[in-house]
């Protein structure tokens, strides 16, 4: 087991294994642009933290065992300086059997590499040749929006959305036929709307590379997985496969059972749901342009009328003939201390490794170390000692490829000087991309004593591209040279203070975990030495480990070795006791080497904690800081509250001298003890008493004072009244997943044009209030109940929506209709029902809702706030507040007082006090909270504070990720994203990561009496006093409404090419007197004074009303049957969908 404890692996290994990593690697010399590039990589992070996930439903196996690469030889020679070893596959023979080539030539490590590049998770950076041998087999995820260049012709940036953002399309029944062709089965085309959006930027020159990173305003993760959109289109790394096929003249029936030969290397791919009809399409246009080619079967096959394509003969020496191309050799481009993929299983293993999904306060732990039969792991301090076989060599850096981090004490590193990294073949700088597979070293150096050499192992491999630069852990009194410093980072390494001490004076295991927490390290492992891992093991810190895994080498090291062991533990009486003892300990062969695994999540207790369930949780950790205080606190907390025993069996005396410092009450009480008794306790003992002595006991009448009177509930306040008028509800847009409420109809997936929600009627339901979400919607009716519908994926209904019914297959061919009676949506989504009112307290009433993306909100009269759901950063779930994850049902936010309003943006929320003041939480990641959140810290977002503003504000509005405040005044304050100017400010707009960061004022808006405002993801939308209805932001998309070309230069900033990109100046839209405002992501609604409705921007899901998919450039009044001649008085947009209201006529 190669652990940083044990030292390397000896120069004498036997012949056949891999070189040691101490024979030395050349360090190439690089110029000063060369390592800047390196440490970008290094630094942002590119796709080392995507590690195998066991559940994942593609079988990334492939992606980790050493791949046979098959191809042009010229091909893989262009490749085989950054991405590792292609070999030809061109007739391999052996012995007379003749090995047929592979139909693909995948290179390395394609499903991993696709999983990436499909998540975004972090900015990647690659060389423009990875990108290319890459992107064609990801292509398919990916629609082109739009490019711009440089003005000086270097760099190119191509903006990218996700394919599945797009309306569902169904074939046109009334399309006519073309002569000749006969009626085809209606077919669907699936769409979606995912909000992921990539921008690639390419930099051209000696050194290029190309940048992936998500954009502003982009979702955090898809709606769907990869092969979902694998089924939906195929992409054209796979099509260029079969078309190679195809011009040689093999039949397509042919090429497609040639692939299936192979279905690793094609759901590697992403042919999962390849078809003979894809290869048909992709051979018609060569098959039209030959017609005199009589096409054949591939070499073994034959086509048999009726039977289609079978086998002639057999091929299985052809494959084990095949098998043999693997590379033999350390000619290729890997590194000579390449290690291969373990050809053993580790299954193993899987149960005590980390979930990289799962949302933890500290790090998932793991200690690792290799140990002789006598727990030694040297023979003496500072001498490496080789414990480990080859087998657990290759598990150790197994597990090192599934940690984001290996921690190690400044000794180890000192006397081992290691490389701490994995060096198996497809980790980052063995063929992989970047630094993948690659965990961060962290060295614990209280003092400071490692010096940063340039010629230590974890630099030079740092350098090279095959490891990371480490993090140092520092004590607040540890001396570093600026020089060093700097030396340090530009290696991409840091150095981490750590200010909080134990009892004993050494750092506390808690404050480095939560530091490394808070840098993005979601699991550690631990390595060594022996001092580390001995402390770790001490029951004080057992809460923390999540998982052990021990090698024991079958040796003995005798006396004087350095050994791992918890401190030793005494009883009551000085009896001595174990110090640790696990239970359910498994263990496991490994080829001379013996795995011990104590049971994860720390089931393994000591005998002080055997009375205790320790688990990973807030509460643990408590515990665990609790365990350190010292010995004078405790006897001054328990003396405040003296037991019954000492107050019934002593005087006012003495029981002033068994307190410490004794309270004002237990000093009045034991003053006078010959009077009336204070406890019943007490009275109880003097009976006893009287009673032994033989004397009848003195009747002693109960004292008022023994019984407190209890608090009066405190009077309920009201501060908000609800509203009374019932609503008509209309809806139109996208409702696949039931967001317009419309219920399980056939006819409720697209709706062009608003339409009467009927079971949301003003007789039955009597909707007073409504509020609208991303992709939910939450109503307030006038019997004080709260109606939800949409979508629960993240709890957002605030109940239980679980459905036991299936959805349709939407790729299902059928030449009937009666198949499609309903949509195949989720009745208890999409049919608003109310929320149990058990979910809050009695007595509760309502006066607003409010909705984000994934949350929601109620406002009381008394002025109090319920919310549930969850908020969502760029990295998936942020979480509801500190303590959970995703709030399924309404729970109170506690600090939150007297609120008289709420909004809410994509993924935050504003709350507005009678006092004018103004309340934020949720994500702050564009800085829409006002107040600058800290990444290692963005959980104290979930927090509701207060920031920067003056009082008295009067009116607050909020964009998908901005934000805005009225003061009473009539000055307006804006903040959050700015990259398209949506905050009125010129600051940083044209600027893909502007933002405003701090609440800042708007001249262009103040003193124009703005009586509502409110925003999408990149534009603005406000009312005047007057009744105009103002915007700006975003032009590209026909978010303004108006017409571009009527607009002045001076309002307005153009891109690269000269084209208006951004109205910077708030521009009134013509005719419309508005009463009511609302924005969504790319398209916009108003109410005007005469009740009508008025639409513009995206309308790709029918979501502007218009009955059309083309964008609407101006602003338009909706025109329809349903609401012609209405008097709408209330407009909300949805992600792509959108709802109006009128008053009832009762």
């Amino acid at each position: 087991m190669d652990h940083a404890s044990n030292a390397s692996v000896s120069s004498s290994e036997p012949s056949g294994s891999v070189a040691s990593p101490h024979n030395g690697v050349s360090v190439q010399a690089k110029d000063s642009e060369t390592e800047e590039i390196e440490r970008a990589c290094d630094t942002r992070g590119a796709m080392n933290k995507d590690l195998p996930e066991t559940t994942n439903p593609i079988n990334l196996s492939g992606a980790l065992d050493k791949q046979t690469l098959h191809g042009d030889e010229n091909d893989s020679t262009q490749r085989k300086a950054t991405i590792g070893d292609d070999h030809s596959s061109s007739a391999s023979t052996s012995r007379g059997a003749k090995a047929t080539p592979s139909l693909f030539n995948n290179p390395p490590n394609l499903a991993r590499i696709r999983k990436v590049l499909f998540e975004c998770k972090d900015p990647i950076e690659i060389s423009l040749e990875e990108f290319e041998t890459y992107w064609p087999f990801i292509d398919n995820v990916w629609v082109k929006q739009r490019s711009n260049a440089s003005k000086e012709g270097h760099c190119t940036t191509d903006y990218y959305m996700c394919r599945l953002r797009r309306p569902t399309h169904r074939t046109s029944e009334t399309r006519p036929l073309p002569e000749g062709k006969r009626p085809r089965k209606k077919r669907v085309r699936e769409g979606g709307i995912c909000n992921f959006q990539i921008k690639v930027v390419r930099f051209e020159g000696a050194y290029s590379t190309v940048t992936i990173a998500r954009t502003p305003g982009s979702c955090s993760i898809h709606s769907h997985d990869l092969d979902y959109i694998d089924r939906v289109k195929r992409n054209s790394g796979l099509m260029e496969y079969a078309r190679k096929e195809s011009v040689k003249g093999y039949l397509p029936s042919s090429i497609y059972t040639k692939f299936q030969e192979e279905p690793d290397k094609l759901g590697e791919a992403g042919g999962r749901f390849f078809t003979v009809t894809d290869v048909r399409n992709i051979s018609a246009k060569w098959r039209i342009q030959n017609p005199e080619v009589d096409l054949v079967a591939h070499e073994g096959y034959e086509y048999q009328k009726g039977h289609g394509i079978v086998k002639t003969q057999s091929t299985d020496g052809v494959n084990e003939v095949s098998s043999q191309t693997k590379p033999t050799s350390m000619s290729s481009a890997l590194p000579p201390d390449t290690l291969s993929f373990p050809q053993f299983s580790l299954d193993f293993l899987h149960p005590y490794l980390p979930n990289q999904s799962e949302r933890r306060e500290f790090p998932h732990v793991t200690l690792s170390y290799a140990s002789s039969m006598d727990s030694k792991i040297s023979l003496q301090p500072g001498m490496q000692t080789v414990l480990s076989g080859p087998e657990a060599k290759l598990m150790t850096h197994y597990l090192r490829s599934r940690h984001d981090a290996i921690l190690v004490g400044v000794g180890t590193v000192l006397a081992d000087n290691p490389g701490l990294n994995c060096r198996l073949e497809g980790a980052g700088g063995f063929g992989g991309l970047g630094r993948m597979w690659q965990p961060r070293p962290v060295i614990i150096d209280p003092m400071g004593r490692w010096p940063v050499n340039p010629e230590c192992r974890m630099l030079r491999t740092a350098v090279e591209g095959k490891g990371k630069a480490p993090w140092v852990v520092l004590s607040p009194g540890a001396q570093i040279n600026p020089q060093t410093l700097v030396m340090l980072k530009g290696y991409g390494g840091d150095f981490l203070r750590i200010v909080e001490y134990n009892q004993h004076w050494r750092l506390r295991w808690e404050a480095v975990f939560r530091a490394l927490a808070s840098e993005g390290i979601k699991s550690v492992m631990i390595e060594g030495g022996g001092t580390v891992l001995s402390e770790l093991l001490n029951p004080e810190y057992t809460s923390f480990i999540d998982s052990i895994i021990v090698t024991v080498a079958p040796t003995y090291l005798g006396r004087g070795g350095v050994n791992v062991s918890p401190d030793s533990k005494q009883d009551q009486e000085g009896t001595p006791n174990a110090a640790l003892n696990p239970r359910d300990v498994k263990w496991m062969p490994l080829g001379q080497n013996v795995i011990i695994m104590p049971p994860k999540k720390n089931t393994s207790k000591s005998v002080e904690a055997s009375t205790e369930t320790v688990k990973r949780s807030t509460r643990v950790r408590t515990s665990a800081r609790q365990a350190t205080v010292t010995k004078t606190e405790k006897p001054v907390k328990e003396s405040t509250k003296p037991t019954a025993k000492s107050i019934g069996k002593s005087t006012a005396k003495s029981a002033t001298k068994s307190t410490a410092k004794p309270t004002a009450t237990s000093t009045k009480s034991t003053a006078k003890p010959s009077k009336m008794p204070t406890s019943t306790k007490s009275t109880t003992t003097k009976k006893r008493k009287a009673d032994e002595d033989g004397e009848k006991p003195r009747e002693i009448k109960r004292s008022r004072v023994a019984q407190p009177r209890q608090p009066k509930p405190k009077a309920k306040i009201v501060i908000n009244e609800a509203p009374k008028a019932k609503l008509n509800v209309f809806v139109c847009g996208e409702g696949s997943s039931g967001e317009l409420g419309l219920g399980t109809a056939k006819n409720v997936i697209d709706v062009k044009r608003p339409r009467l929600n009927k079971l949301l009627s003003a007789e039955e339901v009597g909707v007073v209030q409504v509020a609208v979400g991303g992709m939910h919607c939450l109503a307030l009716t006038h019997d004080n109940k709260i109606f939800s519908w949409g979508v629960n994926d993240q709890g957002a209904l605030g109940r239980e929506t679980e459905w036991e019914g299936g959805y349709k297959d939407i790729e299902n061919d059928s030449d009937s209709d009666s198949d499609d009676e309903d949509s195949g949506l989720n009745p208890r989504e999409s049919i608003p029902t109310a929320i149990p009112a058990t979910a809050f307290p009695e007595g509760t009433v309502f006066v607003e809702v409010a909705a984000a993306d994934s949350a929601s909100f109620v406002l009381t009269d008394d002025g109090l706030v319920y919310g549930w759901g969850t908020f969502r950063s760029n990295d998936g779930i942020l979480g509801f507040d500190a303590s959970s994850h995703v709030q399924r049902t309404p729970t109170l936010i506690p600090s939150l007082k007297k609120i008289t309003h709420l909004t809410c943006g994509a993924n935050h929320v504003l709350a507005l006090n009678d006092q004018g003041r103004v309340y934020s939480w949720g994500s702050g990641q564009q800085n829409q909270l006002g107040r600058r959140i800290v990444e290692r810290n963005r959980l104290n977002g979930l927090q509701p504070r207060e920031f920067g503003l003056p009082k008295n504000i009067a009116h607050i509005g909020s964009g998908s990720y901005h934000s805005f405040a009225v003061h009473t005044t009539g000055n307006v304050y804006a903040w959050g994203l700015n990259s398209f100017g949506a905050t009125a400010l010129r600051e940083g707009a044209g600027d893909d990561e502007a933002a405003i960061v701090h609440p800042t004022l708007v001249e262009s808006l103040s003193n124009r009496n703005i009586s509502q405002i409110c925003g999408g993801a990149h534009h603005s939308v406000a009312i005047a006093g007057d009744g105009e209805c103002l915007v700006w932001g975003r032009l590209d998309g026909f978010q303004s409404g108006l017409k571009i070309d009527t607009l002045s230069d001076d309002a307005v900033i153009k891109d690269e090419r000269d084209r208006p990109r951004i109205l910077i100046s708030p521009t009134p839209v013509p005719a419309i007197k508005a009463k009511v405002v609302a924005a969504a992501s790319d398209h916009s609604l108003a109410i005007d004074a005469d009740g009508r409705a008025w639409s513009w921007g995206f309308s790709a899901t029918y979501q502007t009303g218009q009955g059309t998919q083309d964008d609407i450039e101006v602003a338009t009044v909706i025109d329809n049957t349903a609401t012609r001649g209405k008097k709408l008085n209330w407009a909300g947009a949805g992600g792509q969908f959108s709802v109006f209201t009128e008053p009832a006529s009762m």
